[in-house]
């Protein structure tokens, strides 16, 4: 009947943040973003948790794993993360300036967000490694408009250390 096949549906689809949940939580960034980006607009899992927190996950998620097409297109422009990303503290702005490439603003808001990730139960065992992987994201995006580029040039535009570029 066609109210089983509505079940199903918001079955599948509640399936999908779980399953984007494990992979996150398994370090499969990639296979979460995607998951995720397919649940924005159906999102009904709160018993999980509150969909800010879901929009935080996706944001992270995406942040790492997309291009800048991709990112601009399904996360940066997104109605239904337009509409709650200033919920979470720096989320808005650590998205929106690393897409205008506002490299300082970035690093204002990534290291607010840092603590909320460190207490996060699922994000806190990959702390570290998302942190990298971040870092890799802006630094490739930075040199992508440069030929040759000097660590002091990076860490001035970045508003930090040449110690810090070089961990």
């Amino acid at each position: 009947s066609l109210f089983e096949e509505g079940g199903d549906w918001e079955r599948k689809n509640r399936l999908k943040v779980y399953e984007g949940l494990y992979c996150m939580a398994t370090r499969n960034f990639k296979k979460a973003t995607s998951l995720f980006l397919d649940s924005v607009s159906t999102f009904t899992t709160y018993e999980l948790f509150p969909y800010d927190t879901f929009i935080f996950y996706t944001v992270l998620t995406s942040v790492i794993t997309l291009d800048r097409v991709s990112l601009k297109q399904k996360v940066v422009d997104a109605p239904e993360i337009l509409a709650v990303i200033s919920k979470v503290p720096h989320l808005s702005e650590f998205l929106n300036s690393l897409y205008n490439c506002q490299y300082k603003s970035f690093f204002v808001a990534f290291s607010g967000l840092t603590e909320q990730i460190k207490l996060d139960r699922y994000l806190q065992p990959h702390f570290r490694y998302f942190m990298r992987e971040v870092r890799t994201v802006v630094y490739s995006q930075f040199l992508e408009s440069y030929k040759s580029v000097t660590m002091e040039a990076m860490a001035a535009s970045f508003g930090v250390t040449v110690d810090f570029i070089d961990q």
